[in-house]
């Protein structure tokens, strides 16, 4: 059975962990959901800056064209066995980031052993 996207459990996100941590992107992966339990949020932008660049295009759409992005989703898609366009993150077209609701964020910070 599938779990809610918008509210994973911190049993779900320490899978997560887990799976990005054997990918070959497992830092960036690992500064993203860092960043989601710190902030609620990620920008296109922190994670350019992460890869040491400079934006071009400071209006970029980001939101799904982001492969990183597309690694945590893979893993969250697998770990709550979820098919078609439910997702775990909202995309916030002002700020260029994506954002994740207040559950997961608390569960997220659980995951990485805050003491919230």
């Amino acid at each position: 059975m599938a779990s809610n996207p918008e509210k994973l459990t911190v049993s779900e996100w320490k899978k997560v962990i887990r799976t990005v941590q054997s990918q070959p992107t497992a830092d960036l992966s690992l500064f993203i959901l860092r960043c989601l339990a710190n902030s609620q949020q990620v920008s296109y932008h922190a994670i350019a800056a992460f890869k040491g660049e400079i934006t071009e295009d400071l209006g970029h759409v980001g939101q799904k064209l982001n492969t990183y992005i597309g690694t945590i989703t893979s893993s969250v898609n697998k770990v709550c066995d979820l098919r078609g366009e439910a997702s775990w993150y909202i995309w916030h077209t002002t700020d260029k980031a994506w954002v994740i609701s207040w559950s997961n964020l608390i569960n997220l910070r659980k995951a990485f052993g805050a003491k919230d």
